[in-house]
């Protein structure tokens, strides 16, 4: 989301930003084959994947209750970042179907423990670490493993 700052920016600038190559300066092409703009939605095997979800009135959805929120408004299952915490809520369907509704808030992938400087002296509740996801196939709330940046850096680390 740190790049759509950019972009508002040079909605307001337009002169002076027609003179960055954001792309190049960032080398995002480098490492990535393609590149998907701030807000919208990637779906692999039937997951859709955004930085956060938003309401109608353009605002991150967040707060205590952010997952059980995106899976009521999302039509499919949803997973994001964002909220740099470790949060999953599911819903089964009437009927004895299989639960097809789910939303995952990913945990924070930095150093364990910090806190960036715009969230200093907030509540965080943040969670270090990475997600492997195992898409379960249509209608499924797949499986997934957390493993935290505690962990990683004792596995890997020097």
């Amino acid at each position: 989301n740190h790049e759509d700052r950019f972009n508002r920016w040079a909605n307001k600038n337009p002169r002076q930003a027609s003179a960055i190559d954001l792309d190049g300066f960032l080398g995002f092409r480098q490492y990535w084959d393609s590149i998907h703009p701030f807000k919208e939605y990637v779906t692999i095997d039937g997951i859709s994947y955004t930085h956060v979800p938003h309401t109608t009135m353009g605002k991150p959805i967040g707060g205590v209750n952010k997952c059980r929120r995106v899976y009521l408004e999302t039509s499919h299952p949803t997973i994001f970042g964002h909220g740099h915490d470790l949060q999953v809520a599911t819903s089964g369907t009437l009927q004895g179907g299989a639960a097809t509704r789910f939303a995952l808030s990913a945990p924070a992938f930095m150093e364990d423990g910090n806190v960036e400087a715009y969230a200093k002296g907030n509540q965080t509740g943040w969670s270090y670490g990475v997600l492997k996801v195992f898409p379960q196939g249509p209608d499924r709330v797949p499986s997934y493993q957390y493993v935290s940046m505690r962990d990683l850096q004792e596995q890997y680390g020097n």
